[in-house]
Formats: structure tokens, sequence, C-alpha cells
């Protein structure tokens, strides 16, 4: 005589978890998000508080300095850009096993590779070497 399999559901009856993530809502984002905003500004104007007052000497060493600073983070940005580049197939598979990305999507992804080379290309000529430095740039050469 076969036995039948128990078709009830094991969690029927049990109280449900309470769900996390949803303790503040979307108000409390948004007082996040304008609290984060509030101590952005606040040590900006700290900083500028303390670069006025500097005399103009110090200013203009700060301002090499930051120059040479510049350089080696638009270097270390290239290399980043460089290693996920490299690495974009396992990055798009990471995507898929955590559900970043469907499943069906990882190939999609993974073919995307070119177009991600574009924008962090573009990203790095505008946001790290800058128009105004590029500019500079051509200026010395011509």
């Amino acid at each position: 005589m076969k036995r039948e399999p128990d078709r009830t559901n094991p969690l029927e009856g049990r109280p449900q978890a309470p769900r996390r993530g949803r303790r503040w809502g979307r108000w409390g984002r948004w007082a996040a998000w304008f609290a984060l905003a509030a101590l952005i500004g606040l040590v900006c104007v700290a900083v500028e508080v303390v670069v006025l007052q500097q005399p103009i000497d110090g200013l203009e060493s700060a301002v090499e300095t930051a120059r040479r600073w510049r350089r080696i983070g638009v270097v270390l940005q290239t290399l980043g850009a460089g290693v996920v580049l490299w690495r974009w197939p396992a990055i798009a598979r990471w995507c898929g096993r955590r559900g970043i990305v469907r499943q069906d999507e990882v190939p999609v992804l993974q073919a995307a590779r070119t177009k991600v080379a574009v924008l962090l290309a573009a990203y790095l000529v505008l946001a790290g070497v800058g128009p105004a430095e590029l500019l500079r740039q051509l200026g010395q050469i011509f």
C-alpha cells in the first residue's frame, strides 16, 4: 500500500514574519537623502571657510598638489575601468546570480561590453580628465 504525500502547506497557519526594510517608508527615505545632502553641504561650507582663510601662496600650492593628485586619480580610475572591462563576463554572471538582472538577460549584458567600454571612456574623458584639462593639453600640443 502506497502512502500519499502530505499536500498541506507546512507554513499555513504560522504567523508571518515582519517585512524588513519598510520601517520608515517613503518619507523616511526622503528624510535620509535630505540629511545626506545637508551633511554634504555642511562639509562643503566648512571646507570653503578653511580655504578662504588661507593666504594666496598657500592656495596656489594647494592647487598644484590637487592637480598632481588628480592625475593619480585619473590613472587609478582608468585602471579600475580596465579591470571592469577585463572581468565583464564574470561581473555579468555575478549580477545574474545575485538577482540584479534576470538570468535571461545575462547573455545580453555580456554582449554589451563594447557599450560599457564607450560609456566608461566617455566618463573618463568628461569627468576624470575634464574638458578644461583636455583643452589645456591640446593647447600645449598645438
